[in-house]
């Protein structure tokens, strides 16, 4: 069965990357992925990728975290760096 059978699967997208971490906004309403150096943030709403950083840090991203309040989620890297992005819908 593929997952685009499944009943369960709601909406399914294609990524320039492979996604090795994924998080939901507090408020549910954006999804940021992260997988080597790239970043992307997803609107759950809009069902688009709002934006995609393929060169967001020199090495792969080690970790991924949103902000309390979701106008921001930062992303940490094995490039010794932390990086915060703006969430914006």
């Amino acid at each position: 069965m593929r997952y685009r059978d499944d009943p369960k699967v709601m909406q399914e997208g294609a990524l320039e990357f492979v996604p090795t971490h994924a998080a939901f906004s507090p408020d549910g309403h954006l999804l940021a992925f992260a997988g080597g150096p790239a970043v992307a943030l997803y609107s759950v709403e809009q069902q688009r990728v709002l934006y995609a950083v393929p060169d967001a840090h020199a090495s792969r991203i080690s970790g991924l975290a949103w902000a309390p309040g979701a106008s921001w989620f930062a992303t940490s890297s094995e490039d010794h760096t932390i990086r915060l992005w703006k969430a914006e819908s």
